[in-house]
């Protein structure tokens, strides 16, 4: 039985994320010449990177405050050490790109229907 390895791509598991799904009776997998890029060219992939980019958001997020992190620049911190901000980082960076699209478009929809100086 073949596998297709960009068709998996557009899997989706149990947990809601794109997966590779492949049944238990599969030992071998075949990556065939011209499959990435029928996949990185199809219509669903086009709608996976658009849907993406709110999610980019949330990594920008990380990036400055591991910027800030560095410099020690944070504001209202209660342990500024780089060792606890580092845990911190990670668990907001451990999130799938799925994830990352919700909790990005919910804090940006926050952000834009919060009073000035509330």
């Amino acid at each position: 039985m073949k596998i297709r390895l960009a068709g998996n791509l557009v899997e989706i598991n149990e947990a809601g994320e794109h997966d590779f799904i492949i049944p238990p009776n599969i030992d071998k997998a075949v990556i065939l010449e011209g499959e990435w890029e029928s996949f990185n060219t199809s219509r669903a992939r086009k709608s996976q990177v658009e849907a993406d980019k709110v999610s980019y958001f949330w990594d920008s997020l990380i990036q400055e405050f591991t910027k800030h992190a560095f410099a020690a620049s944070q504001y209202y911190t209660t342990d500024s050490s780089i060792m606890v901000q580092e845990q911190i980082l990670r668990f907001l960076a451990r999130e799938p790109r799925t994830p990352k699209r919700m909790l990005a478009d919910k804090l940006l929809e926050m952000v834009g229907t919060t009073p000035p100086g509330a």
